[in-house]
C-alpha cells in the first residue's frame, strides 16, 4: 500500500511555511515570464512601425505586420534574437515561410502556423485575393 512520504504528511507538508509558500509564488512568476511574438502578413507595412508590443505582469507580447516572406524571415529572426520564446505565423505565410523561418532562427524559437482546411480555400481566396475571386 501507497503512503505519503514523511514530510508531506499531515502538519509536515511543504507547503506549510510562509518561506516555501513564498518560493513557489516566485517560481510560479517566472514560469509564467513569456516573450512570444505573432507575424501577419499585410501589403505596404512598415515592420519598423506597424507593430504594437504588450508588456505586462511578465508577458511581452510582439505583434508585427509585415509586406512580403523576406520581411518575415528578417522580423522573425530580429524577434528571435530579442529573446522571443515562440513567434506564431498568420495564415498567409504557410509550410514554406515556416520552413525558412525555422532554418533562420536555427531552431530555437518555437514555430507555430495558421493552416486553413481544404474546405477553407474558397474563403481564402475571398479574404486575401479578393481581386482573383470575381
Amino acid at each position: 500500500m501507497w503512503a505519503a512520504p514523511p514530510e508531506q504528511t499531515a502538519g509536515q507538508g511543504r507547503l506549510k511555511t510562509a518561506a516555501n509558500v513564498e518560493g513557489l509564488v516566485l517560481t510560479w512568476r517566472k514560469a509564467m515570464s513569456y516573450n512570444w511574438a505573432y507575424i501577419f502578413h499585410a501589403p505596404q507595412t512598415d515592420p519598423t512601425k506597424d507593430r504594437l508590443v504588450i508588456d505586462r505582469a511578465g508577458c511581452k507580447s510582439t505583434i508585427v505586420g509585415v509586406p512580403d516572406h523576406a520581411a518575415a524571415v528578417n522580423v522573425a529572426v530580429e524577434l528571435a534574437s530579442a529573446g522571443a520564446k515562440s513567434i506564431e505565423l498568420c495564415g498567409f505565410f504557410g509550410p514554406v515561410a515556416a520552413a525558412e523561418i525555422h532554418k533562420a532562427t536555427e531552431g530555437k524559437v518555437a514555430l507555430g502556423v495558421v493552416m486553413f482546411g481544404a474546405e477553407s480555400v474558397p474563403n481564402v481566396m475571398k479574404a486575401f485575393f479578393p481581386q482573383l475571386m470575381k
